[in-house]
Formats: structure tokens, C-alpha cells, sequence
């Protein structure tokens, strides 16, 4: 009878369990990794960068405040307060992706109801809120993330070649820059007014090219940790 090394079993239906986890399952264990590990650590980074591409392409987040016109903004704030919070978090009180879906609903809440007070920005406003990369860079987590996202736009060619169209002077890496890390020019009106191009160009430029770029950097940032 042909001798058949166990462990080759064992690999295989270690990788089948791995394979048939929920989405809740996976993040429920990047979050016990995370937790484990010491802000600034590389396996912490990782687990927070596998958690973030997940959630974002479960398509779970909450709609529930998708018609407020600060809904985008409101989602890259969350990420900020997960990161922070990220010690806080119980595992018996909600799954990973239910918590995150309560800080961005109470976020999307608190900013409506403050909406008609003098000092909070209108729901038309778009204000210099800024962005998740920017925002998890100022908690000891995201240092490393933010040079690798320097480095990033500095060094990917296809930013500096992808534009607006008809437009070669608008580019991925420009609008990218400005809108992350350059608040010269915080809301999308100030942006649109700088190029000269209407407003909505521009945000159909961010959600059909910049944001696919931005995706291919999550993907590279698990392999750079």
C-alpha cells in the first residue's frame, strides 16, 4: 500500500477550513490576532489590513445612512475609530463587522443631528474631514502604513497616467494626493474649482479610477506588512 505523509491531509483540510470560514469567523480571528499583538507591531498591522479589505468587499457595511450626503466620509471616519478603539472591542457584546456597522451608523446619526448647528458642517458641506489613510496614520498602527502609502504614490507609474478624460492634467496621483493627503483643498467643490471641472467629473473620476488604484494598494499593503 503507497505510504501517504499525514501531514499532506492535515495541510489540505486545514485549508479547507480556512476556506469555508463566514466572513464573521475571519474577522472574529484577525480581530483576536490584533488584539494580541502591541500598537505598531507588524502582526497587528496585518490582521487590521486583512480586516479592512474584508469588510470593505463583504458589501455588509451599513446602508442605512446611504442617502446623507456625508455617508462616504462618514465610512473612512469609522475606520479612524476602529483602529483607536480597536482594544475596546468585545467579542461577546457583537461580531467584528456589527460593531463596525454601530460606530458608523452612530457616526452617520451624531453628524445629521448636528447638522443646523452653526459650528457642524451642512449636509452639503463637503468639509476637510480627512480620509482613512491620513486619519489611522495619526495612531501608532498606521505610521508604517502611511510611508508604505507615500512610497506607493510616489513610485506606481499608472497614477501619473490615468486622467480625467480629456483632461491629461487631472491625474489619479493628483486628485489622489490632494484629496488624502493635501487639505489645501478640503470638499470636492474647492477640488473641482482648482482643476476647473465640474464637481460631479470629478467625483465619477474618484469612484470609477481612483478608488480601483487606491483598492490595488490594500491589496499590496498585506504583502508589504
Amino acid at each position: 500500500m503507497e505510504y501517504q505523509d499525514p501531514s499532506i491531509h492535515e495541510s489540505s483540510n486545514n485549508a479547507l477550513s480556512v476556506e469555508v470560514l463566514s466572513i464573521h469567523d475571519q474577522l472574529a480571528r484577525l480581530m483576536e490576532t490584533a488584539q494580541q499583538y502591541p500598537f505598531g507591531s507588524i502582526p497587528r498591522n496585518q490582521a487590521i489590513t486583512a480586516m479592512y479589505r474584508l469588510i470593505h468587499q463583504s458589501g455588509k457595511i451599513s446602508r442605512k445612512w446611504c442617502q446623507f450626503s456625508r455617508y462616504e466620509e462618514a465610512i473612512n471616519d469609522t475606520w479612524a475609530d476602529f483602529v483607536r478603539k480597536l482594544d475596546q472591542y468585545d467579542c461577546t457584546q457583537a461580531s467584528v463587522l456589527t460593531w463596525f456597522n454601530r460606530l458608523l451608523n452612530w457616526k452617520c446619526g451624531d453628524w445629521y443631528r448636528k447638522r443646523d448647528r452653526p459650528t457642524a458642517p451642512q449636509p452639503n458641506d463637503e468639509s476637510s474631514a480627512p480620509t482613512t489613510i491620513e486619519q489611522i496614520a495619526g495612531t501608532a498602527d498606521g505610521r508604517i502604513i502611511l510611508n508604505h502609502f507615500q512610497r506607493w504614490l510616489q513610485d506606481t507609474p499608472e497614477l501619473k497616467t490615468t486622467h480625467l478624460q480629456n483632461r491629461s492634467d487631472i491625474t489619479a496621483y493628483r486628485v489622489i494626493h490632494h484629496r488624502i493627503l493635501d487639505h489645501q483643498y478640503p470638499g470636492w467643490r474647492d477640488l473641482a474649482h482648482f482643476f476647473r471641472v465640474e464637481v460631479r467629473s470629478l467625483q465619477n473620476f474618484w469612484d470609477r479610477k481612483c478608488k480601483l488604484l487606491l483598492q490595488q494598494f490594500c491589496d499590496q499593503l498585506e504583502g508589504m506588512l
